[in-house]
């Protein structure tokens, strides 16, 4: 039996230098990240939304990362999930951070994680 899966995560993501505030019609710097650069897979909006240096909350743990180091770090789900679709539900922007609620979907085509590949998907 499948089960339709949903993964909730929460990122942070802090620059030294603080969040960059998004004008008007821009969208915040997580929106950018997970909505733009990574859907679209734009390394361009990825550059624009991360900081050269920022620290990655996830799975209880802080870690310091390089820009590069971050996007290495996606091209693993990126690959094994390759319509992968990042929506970003709620996020709170304090001082020089910003805390996100995402959700995403996607089809695994490949093992992730020791998964092996379902070729399922997750539907909203």
């Amino acid at each position: 039996m499948y089960t339709t899966r949903v993964f909730v995560f929460a990122a942070i993501i802090v620059s030294p230098t603080g969040c960059r505030t998004p004008g008007p019609s821009s969208p915040s710097p997580v929106r950018l990240l997970f909505e733009h650069a990574l859907n679209l897979r734009d390394t361009t909006a990825f550059r624009r939304a991360v900081a050269d240096s920022i620290i990655f909350h996830a799975r209880d743990q802080a870690i310091r990362l390089s820009r590069a180091q971050l996007w290495s770090i996606a091209q693993p789900i990126l690959t094994a999930f390759p319509d992968i679709r990042f929506h970003v539900e709620d996020e709170v922007v304090s001082g020089n951070g910003i805390a996100a609620r995402l959700t995403f979907v996607g089809t695994q085509r490949s093992a992730w994680e020791g998964i092996a590949p379902t070729a399922q998907s997750a539907r909203d």
